[in-house]
């Protein structure tokens, strides 16, 4: 009895002694720009390949890419096994909201330990941004100019990346030119509002896109994509982008022509091919999405697409056309001829994908690589505020199979649904509750909470409520329910 005694005494002992995994943050809230060091020990089994990825809160790792993510040596190149060690994310560049970090082994996505922390304070903004022009010949002069930024700093920059960049700059690769906000490389003061100019710049032939990002770090406060071509066709471009019922879209060009000059020009992409040799603009209408090629001489062209909004579906869909910015929104699919190469592509509204890749692309697979064909799945992108629309494709060569689907990414977090007024009207029955702008509600009704039938639907008004009145009757249970 003793013996068996002491040998679980010396198992437990030895239990007991065997060290425990920690991970932590040197603390729970940062400013904007502040170096945020994570720190681990007692690892077992420790790898080169283990590794830190920061992604907003609530997001899963694996389901989409990490906003910042070092591995446990502090840099992107795997070093040694580390048990126990700490890692600084230096200007993080990122956001005010809520935000995890996961440490995670082995250059996969098992999550070893977890600790959540918020970025605080003011949400930095540039009321706008732009460049002089959409379209340059290589080696012509660059002026980006913004106004109305609030908390202007002296190491506020403009960094211009290619437009394929996947996600957001965040240091690696740097930026391919950049200036601070006096257009130099050398930071003074703040400003509010003003101007670069990159002079003679060396970017070769491109899609590409400038970011106005804040105080040396990489939080970026604005966009603006811009092309350096070289091909005669200097811009093909729809005045807008979406199809609007009765409203006509206009293409333009701008051709500068080539030695053998402009022999001929044609548009296709309508019911038939259209000479528009003498012309710089046409008027088109089209009932659906299509992608109009402009082609000059017989060999040189330049497509852009147009798009009538799609509804969500089955097929595509996303739960809301407004979304929170605090939780990724979910896009969700049914596709039964999906390809390992199939995909969604998720633009800034106004962006065309004929020339412009995708701000966030991803297989249905949920990763950046081809894999398996998922024909029914979901995936949650996190994004920022803005206005967007995304695509799914069959694979890399075809136009999509379905969307656009347009939405929005708002600031804070939308209201929860709530009831405002449940009451009468004189002999009528009365129903208010809290709405959101473009989303419609459905009123149910049920005489015993099993069977529900629908008695009407309500679009949301613009004001902050919306409310459904009938003639009284026989006693019912009410819902209300949001449908999109």
């Amino acid at each position: 009895m003793n013996r068996l005694l002491l040998l679980f005494l010396a198992c437990f002992l030895t239990l007991s002694a065997r060290a425990q995994f920690s991970f932590s943050l040197d603390r729970s809230q940062y400013e904007p720009g502040e170096t945020i060091t994570a720190s681990w020990s007692g690892r077992d089994n420790a790898t080169a390949t283990d590794w830190i990825g920061i992604y907003p809160r609530n997001v899963t790792p694996g389901s989409v890419a990490s906003t910042r993510w070092f591995y446990v040596n502090g840099t992107r190149t795997p070093g040694a096994a580390l048990a126990s060690g700490s890692v600084s994310f230096t200007n993080p560049g990122l956001s005010v909201r809520e935000w995890s970090a996961f440490f995670l082994a082995n250059d996969g996505y098992t999550i070893v330990g977890t600790a959540d922390f918020s970025i605080v304070g003011n949400r930095d903004t540039v009321a706008s941004f732009s460049l002089d022009k959409p379209i340059y010949r290589p080696g012509e002069s660059i002026t980006a100019s913004w106004t109305n930024r609030s908390n202007p700093a002296g190491t506020d920059w403009v960094g211009i990346y290619p437009r394929d960049l996947v996600g957001v700059p965040d240091g690696n690769p740097g930026s391919t030119i950049w200036l601070y906000v006096n257009g130099t490389q050398s930071a003074t003061s703040g400003l509010a509002s003003g101007n670069v100019t990159f002079s003679s710049p060396a970017l070769p032939e491109g899609s590409w896109r400038a970011y106005f990002l804040a105080n040396d770090g990489y939080e970026s406060l604005a966009t603006f994509d811009f092309d350096v071509v070289a091909s005669p066709i200097l811009g093909f471009m729809p005045d807008h982008l979406f199809i609007e019922d009765g409203v006509p879209i206009t293409l333009s060009w701008v051709i500068s022509p080539p030695a053998e000059g402009i022999q001929s020009l044609v548009l296709s992409g309508g019911p038939s091919p259209v000479n528009v040799l003498s012309l710089d603009t046409i008027d088109v209408s089209p009932a659906a999405s299509t992608l109009y090629t402009l082609t000059l001489n017989g060999s040189v062209s330049a497509s852009t697409w147009v798009f009538k909004a799609a509804s969500p579906s089955q097929a595509f869909s996303i739960p809301a056309p407004v979304n929170p910015e605090d939780h990724p929104v979910p896009i969700s699919w049914n596709f039964p001829a999906a390809t390992p190469d199939s995909w969604i592509g998720i633009w800034p509204d106004g962006s065309d994908p004929a020339s412009t890749p995708p701000a966030f692309r991803l297989y249905l697979n949920g990763t950046d690589s081809p894999g398996d064909p998922v024909s029914v799945g979901a995936i949650s992108f996190p994004l920022p505020v803005g206005s967007w629309f995304a695509l799914l494709f069959p694979n890399d060569s075809s136009p999509p199979a379905f969307g656009p689907l347009r939405f929005n990414v708002a600031s804070g977090s939308l209201p929860p649904l709530a009831l405002r007024e449940f009451g009468f009207v004189g002999s009528d029955l009365i129903l208010r509750w809290d709405s959101q702008p473009s989303r419609s509600y459905e009123v149910r009704s049920s005489p015993d909470l099993s069977t529900w039938s629908t008695e009407a639907t309500v679009p949301a008004t613009s004001s902050s409520t919306s409310h459904f009145l009938k003639p009284l009757g026989p006693n019912r249970f009410y819902q209300i329910r949001e449908k999109n």
